[in-house]
């Protein structure tokens, strides 16, 4: 679900290439992946949609997603998946937990479900981000926090910039601070 509009649901079998999801489909999936105490429809309804959408909405769309995905273990009332399921969020949250911040840098290709407007969809995102920014700017791993600084979601982001700056090389540092300088200036704040 990372750094992807759309999630793609693989097995542990190494030959399976993936399903790709609908948005919606990869919008419920998060939902309930993060949630394994499960949803009332109206839950999910509130937590897809801003403005108020029916709960038979959300029920037709659970029902297309277990029809889609038989081996899901889709439950209902509440509705949960009871089959074992890792997502890649939960991975990256896994790695810094465990203060591996350069192996959660290097799995986070970037935010989740980036075209998602679901409003919990959007909170957990911006939640991730700060997560791993947080521990991106704890870090004294150069490398971890350069590669940071380069990736999809940082490429503007001046505390991080900074961060990179001081912890580089002498003779990296000239190039990442013409970066910096650059970012600022597009910014205008130089």
């Amino acid at each position: 679900m990372l750094g992807r509009d759309r999630a793609v649901l693989t097995t542990v079998s190494a030959a399976d290439p993936g399903n790709e999801l609908s948005v919606r489909h990869s919008e419920l999936l998060f939902l309930l992946a993060q949630h394994p105490e499960g949803y009332t429809a109206d839950q999910l309804a509130i937590a897809l949609h801003e403005r108020d959408v029916p709960a038979v909405t959300v029920r037709a769309e659970l029902s297309r997603l277990r029809s889609l995905l038989p081996d899901l273990a889709l439950s209902g009332r509440p509705y949960r998946i009871s089959s074992a399921m890792r997502t890649d969020v939960a991975a990256v949250r896994a790695l810094l937990a465990n203060g591996d911040v350069s192996s959660a840098v290097k799995a986070y290709p970037g935010p989740i479900l980036p075209s998602s407007e679901s409003p919990e969809v959007q909170a957990e995102r911006d939640l991730l981000h700060r997560e791993i920014r947080s521990a991106v700017l704890r870090s004294t791993d150069s490398a971890t926090v350069l590669a940071f600084a380069n990736g999809p979601t940082s490429r503007d982001d001046i505390l991080v910039w900074r961060h990179a700056v001081g912890l580089a090389d002498p003779a990296t540092r000239p190039v990442l601070i013409e970066q910096l300088r650059r970012i600022e200036r597009e910014l205008g704040l130089a």
